[in-house]
Formats: C-alpha cells, structure tokens, sequence
C-alpha cells in the first residue's frame, strides 16, 4: 500500500493546481445559497427528507464542489459545510473531533431517523469519517458514504506527505498575481519555513500588498494553519461497519489495494469504486467531474 493512495491529496506539486478553483470562488458564490448556520450553505435545492451533506477539504470552504455538484442527477437536496473560519477568520477549530461536533449541531437534524448521506473529498474524507462515527453513536441513520480522493483517517500516514511550504504556495495562490510576487519574494528573502511565519509578515506589514488581499490571503493562512493542526492531531481506532460507500480515487487504483487501505476503518462497506483519470484537484473540475457525477448520482439514485 503506497502512500499516494493515503493522501494523494496533499503532495506539493499538486498544490498549485488548486489556484483556478480558489480564484473562481466570487464567482461560485452566486451558486452558494447561505442557510440559517453559516457553516451550512444550500449547494443544490431538492428533497429536504433525503440530504446529503459534502464537508470542506483543507481550503475550508466549499467552492471546490460546484463544478461536481452541478453534475449531479438526483432529487435529494445537496448542503455543504464550511469551516467556521471561512466566515470569521478568527474562528479557527484545530481538532477534526470539535469539528465534527460544530457540523452536526449545523446540520441540524430533525429526527434520529432521518437518513442522510455524508461526502467529503480529501481531507473532508476524514471530517466525513469521524461526523458519521459520531452520528451513528447518537442514533441517527447514515443511508450512504461518499469518498473522494480521500486521505485516511490515520496521521501517521496524512502527516508525512503534508509540506508546510506546499501550504504556503497553496495560500498565495488565491490572491492575483503582482501580490502573489511581493509574497514569494519574501517567503524567499526571508526563508520563510511555515505559515505563522508568513501570516507574522503579512501582520506586520512586512509584505506591500492592497489591504482587500492581504484579508483574503491572511484569512486562508489561518485555515490551512488550523486544519493542518487538525489532521496532525487526528487519531482514531473507530470503525464504521456496513454503510454503502462510493470511493472515488485519481488515477488508476486498484480495487483491493483500496479495500485493504481502508479495511480497519470501513469493514465491508466499500460497495461502488471509480478511478477517475487527473490528479487530486483536476478530478473536481471537468471533464473528470462529469464522471464522478454519473458514479455519484448513480450511487445516491440506487
């Protein structure tokens, strides 16, 4: 079992690749309709008694899964949950436990027995793991599992492919290009390892950048920051037996490889599985979201 299963997610090189999603978010937004929580936002309209609900990878935000969802063929109603950060850059939660707790509380289920589906891609993977654990201990019922792309619910393994100054680039990938310069000719001038050292910098006014972009790159500093805390934190012995889930990787995987990977976590649940063509960020993007939409709509249909 290589490591490129357990997260390809992470990887430096595929960081980069992340920054047309992030710079299109203003644009997503319009396709983002705010609930009553503001972790909870309306992705597609549909069946209130049949929701499914997509958790945020690393970014924090929920604008990675338009493009996927507007795929999508199914009658149930689509929510994504955000980190609170997203709204409140002083809200920052460094534990994948707590969490798991705020997006419950968000998702604000009615009955113990209303059935729902829970997805998540990459890091979303492992929020979605521990939020179904917790559910199923509270009595609800969890109908489906959906996994893209996903990094295991187990740090030792997360933990060795995740570079900070991978984060780095990653961060100043949201903000245009004259200001992404300023901050990467200080990130080199001064050596700059991590990202309290980049967000000291840009606090301290150390990099000449507008003020609106400063906000914007500061703010996802603060959210790879704690959700990078949260992954290294992360360990779990729990198990999730008998739920049908989708897993759905980038690139050629084999199926067996995928089961044995994820068997001390999902024991005989992995039902439905698709390798879709791209890397961790282009399989959210078309045309490889228009395959994952079929296998998804097709999984949540039947």
């Amino acid at each position: 079992m290589g490591n490129s299963l357990e997260l390809s997610s992470l990887a430096p090189e595929s960081m980069f690749k992340l920054a047309d999603m992030l710079l299109a978010k203003s644009m997503e937004k319009a396709a983002v309709k705010p609930q009553s929580s503001n972790l909870c936002v309306l992705l597609k309209e549909g069946n209130a008694s049949q929701p499914c609900y997509f958790i945020h990878p690393i970014t924090g935000d929920v604008a990675g899964y338009v493009t996927l969802v507007n795929q999508l063929d199914t009658d149930r109603i689509i929510y994504g949950i955000q980190s609170p950060g997203v709204d409140n850059p002083d809200e920052q939660i460094d534990s994948i436990e707590h969490m798991a707790e705020l997006y419950i509380e968000a998702m604000a289920l009615s009955t113990a027995t209303q059935s729902i589906v829970l997805a998540g891609w990459s890091m979303g993977g492992m929020i979605t793991f521990e939020v179904a654990s917790r559910l199923l201990k509270k009595g609800h019922k969890i109908e489906k599992l959906i996994l893209i792309d996903s990094a295991l619910p187990n740090t030792k393994n997360v933990i060795s492919l995740i570079n900070q100054q991978g984060l780095i680039h990653l961060s100043m990938d949201i903000v245009p290009k004259q200001s992404r310069q300023a901050i990467e000719s200080y990130v080199i001038q001064n050596n700059v390892t991590n990202l309290d050292e980049l967000e000291k910098g840009l606090i301290q006014g150390k990099i000449v950048i507008s003020e609106v972009n400063k906000s914007l790159i500061i703010k996802a500093v603060r959210l790879l920051n704690s959700n990078y805390r949260a992954i290294e934190k992360y360990k779990t012995s729990k198990r999730i037996d008998d739920i049908p889930t989708l897993m759905i990787y980038a690139g050629i995987r084999n199926l067996e490889d995928v089961k044995r990977a994820w068997k001390p976590f999902l024991n005989q649940s992995i039902t439905d599985y698709l390798s879709v063509e791209g890397d961790h960020f282009s399989i959210m993007q078309l045309p490889s979201a228009s395959h994952s939409g079929k296998a998804i709509s097709s999984f949540l249909n039947n």
